[in-house]
């Protein structure tokens, strides 16, 4: 399986859902500049999937994006999508209605956000357990950096 991976944009760039480049906005382990000209590269998957999860989260708080179908409307817009079939995708990939409220801590819903997100743009299921482990990674970074609150 590993050998289909490397066959999509998303898995060649260690960036399975295929966040667009944004001068702005850059990650931990991010290679820069990307050799891709439209989309971000990492070191690692693992970062990749951490990005990703990042993002939503920041979707979810400061803009207000809480369902699938407010995520998926914002990030592949029907300019650029087929934004409709992608919300249903989502819908089966996740077994999350597009109308459900997903509440930014809620790490099994967002696991599973990235999970679809990444079925879709690479169109093969992604590793789980490599998702898990970049939640880990950003949460465990969270503690550090907010360790004084704790």
């Amino acid at each position: 399986m590993m050998n289909n991976l490397k066959l999509t944009r998303g898995y060649m760039n260690n960036n399975p859902c295929n966040i667009i480049i944004n001068p702005q906005l850059t990650f931990r382990n991010e290679i820069i500049p990307s050799k891709d000209k439209t989309f971000k590269q990492f070191t690692d998957i693992v970062w990749g999937y951490r990005a990703a999860i990042w993002l939503v989260k920041y979707y979810i708080l400061e803009d207000n994006l809480n369902t699938i179908e407010k995520i998926i409307n914002h990030c592949a817009p029907q300019t650029k999508n087929n934004t409709i079939q992608y919300i249903k995708n989502m819908e089966i990939f996740t077994g999350i209605s597009r109308k459900t409220i997903i509440e930014p801590n809620n790490k099994d819903y967002i696991i599973l956000i990235i999970k679809g997100i990444s079925e879709q743009e690479n169109g093969l299921i992604p590793d789980i357990n490599k998702i898990k482990q970049a939640y880990t990674l950003l949460w465990n970074h969270y503690l550090k950096e907010f360790s004084h609150v704790f």
